[in-house]
């Protein structure tokens, strides 16, 4: 399986780096961004291709590097008109179009040829303006193919199973469909969730407010009800102060020690 795919100065790429994920890979991106020539660095590495437009503009030479998870890397390499393959170190030239025996080995990514005619099909790349191999073929083409394939069965099945998950994948759509109208829906009935949770933050803290101010006001009516004892209290001295204000000062006594000494001989005598 193909890990890391290189890019130097091929199609639009300067120099770009893929590596793949496990199981699908799928490039997405705006147009004219560079997916395509991905896709086309592969088919000229499988197949050789003597594609004049590839090398970027301005440069001199090109370079697509690609390395499996075996350990294997294959390199195929154009200057001008004259290309090249270094396969784990091996360097192949003078090819003539042709694809070193090696890079089939490797990549598995050959084109079919029946052998009582020179018709040649691509069953691993699907050029996005073309239909599938066989598709825009005619018909004795496509029966050559079909008998003369070995694995004609497995790719009926094959068709079939295409069928199945069509049907598979149009049907999952639909559930996808109503399942996000339901969220939709869902999503319509929280929009006003961020104004609800700010009227509560907005009520939280009128409340925590109140609870202040109650307090204070609780602080207030027994400061209130200490002032009205205080003012009981003072009207209670005034009257008090005005009932003994008619008093006159009681007389002075005169001094008791001689009748102390009287009163200590009687009680002697």
């Amino acid at each position: 399986m193909i890990k890391r795919i290189e890019l130097i100065n091929f199609m639009s790429h300067a120099h770009t780096v893929i590596e793949p994920a496990q199981g699908l890979t799928v490039l997405v991106g705006p147009n004219n961004c560079g997916k395509s020539a991905v896709m086309s660095a592969l088919q000229i590495l499988a197949h050789n291709d003597t594609s004049t437009y590839v090398t970027r503009h301005g440069e001199k030479e090109c370079t697509i590097i690609v390395e499996t998870t075996e350990g294997d890397v294959i390199e195929w390499n154009r200057k001008r008109s004259t290309t090249k393959y270094t396969v784990n170190g091996k360097t192949f030239d003078r090819l003539k179009g042709k694809v070193p025996a090696e890079v089939n080995d490797i990549l598995r990514l050959p084109t079919v040829k029946l052998d009582q005619s020179n018709d040649e099909f691509d069953i691993h790349f699907g050029n996005q303006k073309k239909p599938v191999f066989l598709i825009n073929e005619s018909g004795r083409a496509a029966a050559g193919f079909f008998a003369a394939s070995s694995d004609a069965s497995r790719l009926i099945e094959m068709q079939k199973l295409h069928k199945q998950q069509t049907k598979d994948a149009s049907r999952d759509l639909a559930r996808l469909q109503d399942e996000q109208k339901i969220l939709d829906q869902n999503a319509q009935n929280l929009a006003q969730v961020p104004s609800i949770v700010q009227d509560f933050e907005s009520c939280n803290a009128l409340h925590q407010s109140i609870e202040i101010h109650e307090s204070a006001i609780q602080q207030l009516g027994e400061n209130l009800s200490r002032i009205d004892r205080t003012q009981t209290q003072q009207s209670s001295f005034y009257q008090k102060t005005n009932a003994l204000g008619d008093l006159t000062e009681p007389p002075s006594l005169h001094p008791t020690q001689q009748l102390d000494a009287l009163v200590a001989d009687i009680d002697e005598t």
